[in-house]
């Protein structure tokens, strides 16, 4: 799912924020793939929380959140000065990274073995979100070069893109 949606944003993102949100939002387009980055980490992050609840580990939970928010904050404090608001995407980004190294090694050392199958984990969603991508981001050329790029359009394609995402990367 996580794939699914990173390349919907990938593909549509842009031709959404210039269509439907406006001129003042043009700085946006900037940071789409960044912000969209701890998507593709999330559901990692949230399956080993679950895990170690579901053991009853809530203070090795508790043990990775507290490096996690403390790191997240370090970095923040470095970050921000140096790069402005991207700096608060990327220590939140690298926070995270950390948890889900931390916390799958942890998991995988004291609750249960984990293997991970490397076609139906990483390359079959790769392939099926690469394809979306491409499909999708054959329509928004499409549309930007037939000129349908006023709010309408690009509303109507974010959501028509967003079943078809599923669709495509489901099915």
């Amino acid at each position: 799912f996580s794939v699914t949606v990173f390349s919907l944003l990938m593909a549509t993102g842009a031709f959404y924020v210039r269509g439907a949100l406006g001129g003042q939002w043009t700085l946006a387009e900037g940071f789409l793939v960044v912000a969209s980055l701890s998507g593709l980490l999330l559901p990692w992050a949230w399956l080993t929380d679950a895990l170690q609840q579901g053991a009853g580990r809530t203070g090795t939970t508790m043990f990775i959140m507290l490096v996690e928010q403390a790191l997240r904050l370090g970095l923040l404090f470095l970050f921000v000065q140096r790069f402005q608001f991207l700096g608060i995407y990327l220590a939140a980004l690298s926070a995270l990274v950390l948890k889900c190294l931390l916390a799958w090694t942890i998991n995988h050392r004291t609750i249960v073995r984990l293997h991970v199958p490397v076609w139906t984990t990483f390359v079959a969603p790769a392939l099926a979100a690469a394809c979306n991508f491409a499909g999708w981001s054959a329509v928004t050329w499409l549309a930007t070069t037939l000129g349908l790029t006023g709010p309408s359009w690009a509303v109507a394609l974010f959501f028509v893109a967003g079943v078809g995402s599923i669709w495509i990367c489901f099915f």
